[in-house]
């Protein structure tokens, strides 16, 4: 076989070789923003009160959707919050505010704080404390710089290589109104088991036998 024959043969292995790397290199992969926030910031997971918390303040802050949070209260209540942000943020401007709100909140001595404390504080309002409330700015609204503490952990976060973005986070357009969006906060009692009538005991015969009244009941039956 001649050398350019030769060549020939390899072709068609050189340009399934050629589509296949080409193909790869135009994949591009996807990383859902909790697993990016989450890995900025894994403290954040506890700040919000579940993994449920988290996920839903992640996905309405990158969508600029509605939030719902959770909270059980020791009366066993539980509370429900509900509230729009803003504006959809980046992963890494949603890991920069909920970091300073974390922040913000240990400053006013709440560590486990409630959803409605995490709502006020984003969107600004009065927090309730255990000394009555305190009135804060909304983390969402102003133009804030990075967080230090996001920006140490977001060049040291495992696996992450992205490093956190410098873009403030937006605040409310100046035509929009200048109301805060309401955080809509409801209570819902606990769980109580059904009204069902509780069965009646079964007494044995021997227990019947010894109760008053129940030998002279079985003589007028006889009779």
């Amino acid at each position: 076989m001649s050398l350019p024959a030769r060549f020939a043969a390899f072709l068609p292995l050189v340009a399934a070789l050629a589509i296949a790397c080409h193909g790869a290199a135009a994949q591009t992969i996807v990383v859902p923003p909790a697993i990016t926030v989450q890995r900025i910031a894994p403290q954040l997971v506890t700040f919000a009160g579940s993994a449920a918390n988290f996920q839903n303040l992640v996905t309405g802050l990158s969508q600029g959707t509605s939030v719902q949070l959770f909270t059980t209260l020791p009366d066993g209540f539980t509370q429900v919050v509900t509230f729009t942000p803003t504006a959809a943020l980046a992963p890494e401007q949603i890991a920069q505010a909920l970091e300073t709100a974390r922040q913000r909140l240990i400053g006013l001595g709440i560590a486990n704080p409630t959803a409605e404390q995490i709502a006020n504080t984003l969107l600004g309002g009065v927090v309730p404390t255990p000394l009555g409330g305190s009135q804060v700015a909304g983390v969402l609204a102003p133009q804030n710089p990075p967080s230090p503490a996001v920006q140490i952990q977001a060049n040291a976060a495992a696996g992450s290589t992205t490093p956190i973005s410098t873009t403030p986070i937006p605040s409310i357009p100046s035509s929009a109104s200048p109301v805060t969006p309401p955080v809509n906060v409801q209570l819902a009692a606990p769980a109580t088991p059904g009204a069902t009538p509780a069965p009646t005991p079964v007494q044995s015969s021997a227990k019947a036998a010894a109760q008053p009244g129940a030998t002279n009941a079985g003589q007028r039956t006889a009779r």
